[in-house]
């Protein structure tokens, strides 16, 4: 398979379903008004995306492994698409809370089952390159995508994001569909799910950088869904001067991947990291703590 090909097949796929998880956070205001809620509640709808995707993506790898990439990857994109679309029809606060439970089903198939298949496709010598592109896609989802979002909202109200997100996910479900070949099965005599993991009993370190992961992840998480509907209830600006600046957010996210990558080199990395997570803290401690202004807090 052409790197090319498999490129332009995973790359969409990587970038709409990670927008489909963080879609919310420019939302939630107008989400909350419309489905009669509160912007902490409808905050707690990113849980329910996130919680079956922690569960998920965990148990995929084994079973594509025996059981192809393909199969998982078009039924998460076919789940994924139906859930997002069934989202913008939503009525009350429990039935896009199911949706979106849903939603985080679905995608989780997908990003790990792509990462997966480099190995399948992509030449030993260009493997770095091709995951650290589809790695570029959490960036570009917030660089292009949350603004992306954020305009549709203003233009048509919260409803047409979902659409145009279902569609683009239907779109991509059909190229996989036409253009990604499948894998011949591993031939085993026992699925035994818990051998791959025997290798952390006796090493705890991977245990630890999971755990730092997770903690990591998870304040990122909620800083991004609740950036948005900070800068509009704290500042009353609107939806369409909020999307320029999460653009703005996105560059730094950027900067500081790009960045983060030499850092990894060095003697001392594991300081460097957590000394970066610090200062993250403490950052967003005065931003949400103190409200030093639209253009501070987007700066910081």
């Amino acid at each position: 398979m052409p790197l090319l090909l498999f490129l332009a097949l995973t790359l969409p796929a990587f970038f709409f379903c990670m927008l489909a998880n963080g879609i919310l956070g420019p939302l939630l205001v107008e989400l909350a008004g419309d489905l009669n809620s509160s912007v902490a509640a409808m905050g707690l709808l990113a849980a329910m995306t996130a919680l079956p995707w922690a569960i998920v993506a965990p148990i995929a790898g084994p079973f594509s492994d025996r059981y192809g990439r393909r199969p998982l990857i078009l039924g998460g994109l076919v789940v994924t698409t139906l859930a997002v679309l069934a989202s913008g029809l939503a009525w009350n606060y429990w039935s896009l809370a199911a949706f979106r439970f849903i939603t985080g089903l679905g995608a989780a198939l997908v990003p790990p089952n792509c990462t997966a298949a480099v190995s399948d496709f992509v030449p030993a010598e260009r493997r770095g390159y091709a995951v650290s592109m589809m790695l570029g896609t959490f960036s570009l989802a917030s660089l292009i995508g949350m603004p992306a979002v954020t305009y549709a909202a203003a233009l048509g109200g919260w409803r047409t994001p979902f659409f145009g997100l279902g569609v683009a996910l239907a779109l991509t479900f059909v190229l996989f569909l036409l253009f990604f070949p499948g894998t011949e099965r591993k031939k085993q005599a026992r699925f035994d799910y818990a051998k791959y993991f025997a290798p952390m009993r006796k090493d705890r370190r991977p245990l630890m950088l999971l755990a730092a992961n997770f903690t990591e992840r998870t304040s990122i998480t909620i800083g991004t869904t609740y950036l948005a509907a900070f800068l509009l209830q704290t500042y009353h600006v609107s939806l369409a001067e909020v999307a320029p600046a999460l653009s703005v957010v996105a560059v730094g996210m950027l900067i500081g991947s790009v960045t983060g990558g030499p850092a990894t080199t060095v003697r001392f990395r594991l300081k460097v990291c957590a000394a970066a997570q610090a200062l993250t803290g403490v950052t967003a401690l005065v931003l949400f703590g103190t409200s030093p202004g639209f253009l501070i807090s987007v700066a910081m």
